[in-house]
């Protein structure tokens, strides 16, 4: 029998708004997957981060061993120097394996595929596509058959430019476009695995969670027009988990997952200005330029001023420019009074908010650093960690953070020092990293007008056709398992370096009888890509980075 293996990734699912749509039948066709299926919840990568999570749903090893831990390439000087592509992708991914296996792949909207991998079969890149790309299909010809299909086609078009009806509607268009993508390649060009992510529903929940909470609130009446559009989006989803339901038979099965989960985003947590009010974090306020002195005087904060530009309408802003070029401004007004850190007192700063770390000013490791390594590091990551543990929300009393680790710890891998040398987790509260350098407290809320909901660890994992035994609870899973379970379901070895397990229990007692788990030695090597495939220009790395800030994703 030839086993067929269906992926569709809905980034950011959360059974928190997915189980009130089932019960409201907003979602019909997921009701039914999972009346068949088996299902439950898994676990995402620490952070739980797009980038992060699905390079390591598609490779089964944790960042420090795949190499991609955040969305910037991090420069020598831990300076921000490039977004995240497929060619950092370290090890075999899934579509390598199964091209040296002989199998046809089919890969569609992933993120982190961009320039796209030579595989045997087609990969169309998603998330993190230049805007401008035209190289963004394998193989090349690909690109114009699709859009003789579908019409012009762009493969990373979400842009949470002007968060209002209007662009809701526009991305369920968006979503409309892809799903006829990928019914045309799923019909025209049939794979042994076809994988492919609606992402739309993470911006979605980035931009609109308060009204999407409100809609999965059965009290909460009188749903307004932006709140009905929203519903529509999650029926266009359903409508692709509907597609894929009615191509199963008995060789084929299906897997619907998400990367991490969705919920609520309330206040930041200043990272840096938690280091400076612990000693660890010195700016040196004697090399402040004139405008700076200035601003400091006037009280007026980075921080200030960019809330004063997002807030406030001035010279009728608001009516004429788009929320991004808001934080444009803004940020250029921030650079202008920013005061400098004083690298020799200071012993650790912030990470990225993507990185959800921070990093210790290491001699040796860091351009100016001051912390020996040996003792005095173990004893500053010890002190940051208790001081982690002990910090309380003012308003609350409640600790801020689920849990602070050592990245060690957590990860091992060749890129484990490319990562904080602390992280942590907010694991389900309302809080967002932050890197400012100016924020006036540890604590702050979140502009009403940024974003309202944020990642969580808890994304969603369901199994259903040939093979799946119904009614299972899947327990203890994590987003390294997709892998594994994919290889054990088509009969193939997995390699003996994989973080992540096959998840047999969700198979029938037939089936695992006739599929026994075995391993490989794991190839080296990077994931493929095309060789010539250009990367990021200026222009399109600025775009890029106002569309990852205006998620929360960068500071």
């Amino acid at each position: 029998m030839t086993q067929r293996i269906i992926v569709l990734g809905l980034d950011g699912a959360t059974w928190r708004i997915l189980d009130p749509f089932i019960r409201d039948g907003t979602m019909p066709r997921l009701a039914e997957a999972r009346q068949a299926g088996a299902w439950g919840g898994w676990q995402s990568t620490v952070p739980p981060f797009s980038a992060q999570a699905w390079v390591s749903l598609m490779t089964g090893r944790n960042p420090a061993k795949h190499g991609v831990t955040d969305f910037w390439e991090a420069g020598e000087d831990r300076g921000q120097s490039a977004f995240v592509n497929s060619r950092l992708i370290q090890g075999e991914a899934i579509w390598d394996i199964l091209s040296r296996q002989g199998k046809q792949i089919g890969v569609v909207n992933v993120p982190v595929t961009y320039p796209p991998p030579v595989v045997k079969g087609y990969v169309v890149s998603g998330l993190l596509t230049p805007s401008a790309a035209k190289d963004f299909t394998y193989p090349p010809a690909l690109r114009e058959e699709i859009s003789a299909a579908v019409g012009a086609y762009e493969p990373d078009p979400f842009d949470p430019l002007r968060p209002g009806l209007e662009l809701v509607e526009e991305f369920r268009y968006w979503m409309g476009k892809h799903e006829a993508a990928a019914q045309y390649l799923l019909q025209r060009h049939p794979t042994d695995l076809f994988i492919n992510v609606i992402q739309a529903l993470d911006q979605l929940q980035h931009l609109f969670w308060n009204d999407l909470a409100a809609l999965a609130d059965e009290t909460v009446a009188a749903p307004t027009e932006i709140r009905e559009a929203l519903r529509e989006c999650y029926r266009v989803a359903d409508e692709a988990i509907g597609h894929r339901l009615d191509s199963l038979d008995d060789e084929t099965t299906l897997f619907i997952i998400s990367d991490h989960g969705f919920g609520p985003a309330r206040n930041f947590f200043h990272v840096n200005r938690f280091l400076a009010g612990h000693g660890y974090l010195t700016f040196a306020e004697e090399e402040a330029n004139p405008s700076q002195r200035i601003f400091q005087r006037l009280g007026l904060t980075q921080q200030r001023l960019k809330d004063t530009v997002r807030r406030a309408d001035v010279l009728g802003l608001r009516r004429y420019v788009g929320r991004m070029a808001r934080m444009g401004l803004a940020r250029r007004l921030e650079s202008m009074a920013a005061i400098p850190l004083d690298w020799a007192r200071t012993r650790a700063y912030a990470g990225s908010p993507a990185s959800e770390g921070i990093f210790v000013n290491l001699q040796g490791r860091e351009p100016h650093g001051c912390v020996l390594p040996g003792a005095e590091y173990e004893a500053v990551r010890d002190e940051i960690l208790a001081a982690l543990r002990e910090l309380r929300d003012p308003a609350t009393g409640r600790p801020v953070l689920a849990q602070a680790w050592r990245r060690e710890e957590l990860y091992d891998g060749p890129s484990l020092p490319k990562m904080p040398d602390i992280i942590f987790s907010f694991g389900d509260q309302p809080y967002l990293a932050s890197d400012s350098l100016s924020a006036p407290q540890t604590i702050a809320p979140i502009p009403a007008d940024y974003l309202q909901g944020r990642h969580c660890p808890e994304g969603i994992f369901l199994a259903v056709g040939a093979g799946i035994e119904p009614g299972i609870q899947v327990q203890g899973a994590s987003v390294f398992d997709l892998v594994p379970t994919i290889l054990n379901a088509l009969d193939l070895p997995l390699p003996d370096d994989l973080d992540g397990r096959s998840l047999a229990e969700v198979f029938s007692d037939g089936w695992r009888h006739t599929h026994k788990i075995r391993y490989e030695t794991a190839r080296s090597g990077s994931s493929a890509a095309a060789a010539q495939a250009p990367l990021y220009d200026a222009e399109e790395a600025a775009a890029m980075q106002k569309r990852l800030q205006g998620l929360g994703y960068l500071g």
